[in-house]
């Protein structure tokens, strides 16, 4: 057995696990890196080695330009299943790529084990000039290589420029109220006089920083209550809230949130309808 018929396999496999071992860690140019080629690169190229383990009519470059389109629908389709189950997130989505693709570097190396030495199709590289590989081409092979180099060049390019520039993201809050049961259902929407309605109001913060915030409840253009809270970046805060009515009829309990220091300016507002009897 010819150990180099496996060292492209085994070279994905040894990407995808740094990928992973990437994730976490604070190296960011690094984890960009490796999870641009995980997402445009490995599964296509592991699918393919698998699909087509043996030399047939596609040449190294057709194989690069089918790695690459696999990979991106694989990728799509990864993502398409996250957001329907556990979310899509970049690390979400390294995560289920990272194991889809260890799965295929494991069919792609049986598949090649099964297949006769001599027909097994493995890259071979040396350092004869490239101008030699063109030799004898046709001019629609020639295009094929221009176009997937320019777009490679393009992607790369591109990849880099995003992990080395700072992105500013706008922020934002999250002001949510949920029922007696932590669903955003079953709010109390009938009541009698005196009796009791419990919600719980939930403020997210996704800013830049730790934010003071104030919040307002109002009913009829009346303040029922008002309270100032600061909420760390990234944290949640949930708050129990109870409300009475005194008198019958329809009312509109407001619970307005305002972005400190700024008190003219209503960030986020919600409102219950509720019928006391």
């Amino acid at each position: 057995m010819d150990n180099k018929q496996y060292l492209d396999i085994i070279f994905m496999g040894l990407l995808t696990i740094l990928t992973v071992v990437f994730i976490e860690m604070p190296v960011f140019i690094i984890h960009n890196i490796l999870g641009f080629i995980l997402v445009t690169f490995i599964p296509g190229y592991c699918l393919l080695s698998a699909l087509f383990p043996g030399k047939n009519k596609l040449g190294g470059v057709e194989r690069a330009s089918l790695s690459i389109a696999l990979s991106l629908i694989v990728a799509a389709l990864t993502v398409l299943a996250l957001k329907y189950t556990s979310g899509v997130s970049w690390t979400s989505t390294l995560l289920a790529l990272s194991g889809i693709s260890m799965v295929l570097v494991v069919l792609a190396f049986l598949r090649r084990w099964e297949t006769d030495e001599s027909e097994i199709f493995y890259p071979k590289f040396s350092i004869k000039p490239f101008s030699d590989y063109l030799k004898g081409r046709s001019s629609e092979y020639k295009t094929l290589v221009a176009v997937t180099a320019a777009v490679l060049v393009i992607v790369v390019s591109a990849t880099v420029y995003v992990a080395l520039v700072p992105q500013d993201e706008e922020g934002f809050t999250e002001f949510y109220i949920t029922g007696p049961q932590a669903m955003a259902a079953d709010y109390p929407s009938n009541l009698t006089v005196g009796e009791n309605g419990n919600v719980t109001l939930g403020i997210v913060n996704h800013e830049h920083g730790s934010v003071n915030y104030e919040v307002v409840v109002k009913s009829n253009n009346r303040t029922l209550d008002q309270w100032n809270v600061t909420v760390a970046k990234g944290a949640k805060l949930e708050i129990p809230y109870q409300f009475t009515g005194t008198s019958a009829g329809k009312k509109e309990i407001r619970f307005l949130l305002y972005r400190l220091p700024d008190e003219e300016k209503v960030y986020r507002s919600l409102y219950l309808n509720v019928g006391f009897e």
